[in-house]
């Protein structure tokens, strides 16, 4: 009797064993299911920051362009002032000139001087 009842603890004992055998592959195959979304995701993940990092890269080219174009114009801008300066100060001083000559040509003795300066239109003074 004692060996009957040790053979059906056993028999109890190995049903169990293979109940939580077949539980603990069951669990084992859950999580590998799982672990597999995991990196799906992962990979999902990674593939939406490479298009990030890829558009950063555009838009600091861009920038960059940008910021070229604007230095460009900054340049182009100063020289015109520089030249529009020279050119104000290039007519002042043929008006001063041109006062000047007519002055000198007033104070002429000559008649012939007189006559031709006379028929000049009048020097607006700037």
């Amino acid at each position: 009797m004692r060996s009957a009842e040790a053979a059906k603890n056993t028999s109890n004992l190995i049903e169990e064993s293979v109940r939580n055998a077949e539980g603990g592959v069951a669990i084992n195959q859950e999580v590998l299911t799982n672990l597999r979304e995991i990196n799906d995701q992962i990979n999902k993940v990674s593939e939406v920051v490479s298009e990030i990092a890829s558009a950063s890269d555009q838009q600091s080219q861009g920038i960059d362009q940008i910021t070229g174009a604007v230095e460009q114009m900054n340049e182009m801008t100063q020289r015109n002032a520089a030249n529009s300066e020279e050119s104000a100060a290039s007519a002042l001083e043929l008006d001063n000139l041109a006062h000047k000559c007519r002055k000198w040509l007033m104070r002429s003795n000559s008649a012939s001087s007189r006559r031709w300066w006379t028929a000049c239109p009048p020097i607006k003074a700037s």
